[in-house]
């Protein structure tokens, strides 16, 4: 009779659930940092501002609400801010009011954003190539990605 994911998680032992998220912490914090230091090199940008570019230059059309972008980017709104403050400074990000609704402003590339959005997306690729593709090969890569795919949407 099979044994349901809830029921075979109860009888792992707490100091070992503990201890496997512990290593996925320490495994994300390590990588992130040999990432955010080849992109801060290579580019001139800390991670924060460097994760905004990114989630624009990923979008169709290079715009997201600000409030999704700080959420996505695991910031406060003041936090994003600061971040969006700098990009505007900087020009490569500019505020645009939404047509439909006052309420919402969108943070959007501005044409020199996107040239610096794609060169953190190679500075990044680069990175992730050296510290994720190459430690785990690209199967295993794609399977963790798929599975932290998984505990975003379930979670």
């Amino acid at each position: 009779m099979p044994t349901s994911r809830a029921t075979a998680a109860k009888h792992v032992p707490d100091a070992d659930v503990v201890g496997w998220w512990g290593l996925v912490i320490e495994g994300f914090h390590r990588t992130h940092r040999h990432v955010s230091v080849t992109v801060d090199g290579a580019v001139g940008l800390s991670q924060a501002p460097a994760e905004v570019l990114l989630r624009l230059v990923r979008t169709p059309g290079h715009r997201l609400p600000m409030s999704r972008v700080a959420r996505e980017c695991a910031l406060s709104s003041g936090g994003f801010t600061k971040v969006a403050d700098k990009l505007v400074r900087l020009h490569l990000v500019c505020r645009v009011p939404s047509e439909q609704d006052r309420r919402v402003i969108y943070a959007e590339l501005t044409d020199e954003g996107v040239r610096v959005a794609r060169a953190v997306e190679s500075a990044t690729a680069h990175a992730l190539r050296a510290h994720l593709i190459d430690v785990l090969g690209a199967h295993e890569a794609q399977a963790l990605a798929e599975l932290m795919r998984r505990l975003r949407d379930e979670n």
